[in-house]
């Protein structure tokens, strides 16, 4: 998991020095504008919240596009990975179990005219998760699945570079799920194990990340 975050966390920056050299040399203002679109990366840190508290803080990575109506109001929509770590105690040793998803994501963001550097923004959308378990005891089977999910938030953006803008945001992630997550487990005989579960219904996730896009058009 240490090598896959690291290489994550490789790519991510690769990608935006890319975006970066790219706006250099862009002609466009990265202030949007009617029909102006933009695309870029995300990253976020996640503090699990309610039936998730079990799992252990991790990063997100992610992919974002803004279509924008006016210079205030964009539609957004992006793909984030998030994966995350609990415990597992099988027999008393902790095994660790794994929830991974591929979450889908489209909202709207305001932006209001206000003339400063630092331009704050509120965001609300829904979404469609795509999930995962992975315990780290082969003998349990991973487990699979799907629900909706909501998001609201807010930010600070900051335009330079032509076609470049920055910001930092903060968001809350809501899955309603009607699940249970595997957090025990003891062995009976051969292969079998007596498994406990906890609720894994409201799931949520406090964010705190930055994101990075650049104006194609």
């Amino acid at each position: 998991m240490f090598k896959l975050n690291l290489i994550m966390e490789r790519k991510w920056a690769a990608a935006a020095v890319l975006l970066a050299a790219l706006a250099v040399g862009a002609p466009a203002r990265a202030d949007g504008g009617k029909g102006a679109m933009q695309i870029g990366l995300s990253s976020h840190c996640l503090w699990p919240q309610a039936d998730a508290d079990s799992l252990d803080p991790a990063f997100d990575y992610g992919v974002i596009f803004h279509y924008w109506l006016n210079s205030t109001t964009s539609i957004m929509a992006g793909v984030e990975m998030l994966s995350l770590n609990a415990p597992l105690l099988v027999d008393g040793k902790d095994e660790g179990i794994t929830f991974s998803t591929t979450a889908l994501m489209a909202g709207v963001r305001y932006r209001p005219k206000i003339d400063l550097w630092l331009r704050p923004y509120a965001e609300l959308g829904v979404g469609y998760q795509s999930w995962q378990t992975n315990p780290g005891l082969s003998e349990l089977k991973s487990r699979s699945g799907s629900s909706v999910l909501y998001f609201a938030g807010g930010g600070l953006s900051y335009d330079f570079r032509h076609a470049l803008t920055a910001g930092v945001n903060v968001r809350y992630l809501y899955f309603p799920m009607n699940e249970n997550l595997e957090s025990r487990a003891l062995h009976k005989t051969g292969k079998k194990y007596n498994v406990t579960t906890d609720p894994f219904e409201n799931v949520g996730f406090v964010t705190a990340g930055v994101e990075l896009v650049w104006k194609f058009k």
